[in-house]
């Protein structure tokens, strides 16, 4: 009911349908064969669906594989009944097969009723996604909260060396934004950072180290802090790219375009859209950069557009540039990443993105 409401508030419902309905949800039913894809290729729903969650928690996937492994062991021993007395025991079979003696177990060594049902919410979601031919581990992002009770009920029989691998992946994540934040700093001039900003770097580094090394208690108090801080390092080292669109030399800015609309490169369904906290006033529309025909194309007509170049290149002959800022490039080829890593070449990192419209000659 809830959902038809869609329908009668949307200007487009034909398009909902079309797009929501028929599209991204009834056609992931169908193509191909549906019982080898289930368990092989991209979409396969073992490693995608049953394992989703441990790539859904990065890094607290070792901490989340061994609070299953608590779950389980807990579930398979605590097998028993709820005594007359209210208090949970398990009975212990004589030789003869026959149950003998009961013994009171502790609350906290079985599974709670509000523990076994997140758990069957959990299960319920990796059924239910498992069914489409197309599967990916966000769709099961929901259950992400349901783990994140559990993982706090059990965070104490976790074993240590699992939290202690979590703190590893946490190590080696903020270190390498570190030496991503010093390399680019020096290989491309238009990237500065703040004294604050390497100075929190640095101590979210410190935080970070200090939970692979100490006692099993201290690491478990200070995990939780070093991941939410590989966060922090997270937007310290992306803040350069995170800045508005500056005006081009001589030109007005994005004031200018107002109410007009700007194609901007997307290679994703609808990725264009977050453009529009950057282009305030301003319509958004895509264009696939990877089509160069068509790029050239949208070039050759003089359209309104946002053009990806090189640190170093210019906008192309003829056309009037509005705006510009830093972006990050994404989808590296494999030999350009080793570039990157190997001989620190972080310039290739590093793109600029323009807002540029072609001359009254270009226009047909």
């Amino acid at each position: 009911a809830l959902f038809a409401l869609w329908f009668a508030f949307d200007p487009y419902p034909g398009t909902v349908l079309h797009d929501f309905v028929l599209r991204e949800n009834l056609g992931k039913f169908s193509h191909g064969s549906y019982l080898k894809d289930l368990v092989t290729g991209h979409y396969n729903a073992i490693t995608v669906i049953w394992l989703g969650d441990l790539v859904n928690y990065g890094l607290l996937a070792p901490a989340v594989a061994g609070l299953i492994g608590v779950a389980i062991v807990t579930w398979w021993r605590g097998r028993g009944a709820r005594g007359p007395d209210g208090r949970f025991v398990a009975r212990t079979p004589d030789a003869a097969g026959y149950q003998g003696t009961t013994r009171v177990i502790e609350a906290r060594a079985l599974l709670a009723p509000a523990e076994l049902d997140l758990w069957c919410y959990v299960i319920g979601f990796l059924i239910i996604y498992t069914a489409p031919r197309q599967r990916q581990e966000n769709y099961i992002l929901p259950t992400v909260a349901a783990l994140a009770v559990l993982l706090a009920l059990r965070w104490e029989r976790i074993p240590g060396w699992l939290l202690r691998s979590s703190g590893i992946l946490t190590g080696v994540m903020v270190g390498g934004l570190a030496w991503m934040v010093l390399g680019l700093s020096s290989a491309v001039p238009d990237v500065s950072y703040a004294p604050w900003q390497l100075a929190a770097l640095a101590l979210l580094l410190l935080l970070a180290l200090s939970t692979i090394v100490g006692r099993d208690a201290g690491i478990r108090r200070r995990l939780p802090a070093a991941v939410a801080g590989s966060w922090l390092a997270l937007g310290l080292a992306l803040a350069p790219f995170d800045g508005p669109f500056l005006a081009a030399p001589g030109s007005p800015g994005l004031t200018a375009l107002r109410d007009r609309t700007i194609l901007f490169p997307s290679t994703f369904f609808m990725r264009h859209e977050r453009f529009r906290f950057d282009v305030p006033g301003s319509q958004v529309a895509p264009y696939d950069p990877r089509d160069s025909a068509a790029t050239d194309s949208l070039l050759r007509q003089g359209r309104l557009m946002a053009l990806t170049i090189p640190l170093d290149g210019t906008a192309p002959a003829g056309h009037r540039e509005y705006a510009q800022r830093l972006d990050l490039r994404t989808r590296i080829p494999a030999n350009e990443v080793r570039q990157i890593i190997l001989h620190r070449h972080f310039d290739l990192l590093v793109r600029r993105l323009i807002i540029i419209e072609g001359s009254n000659e270009l226009t047909p």
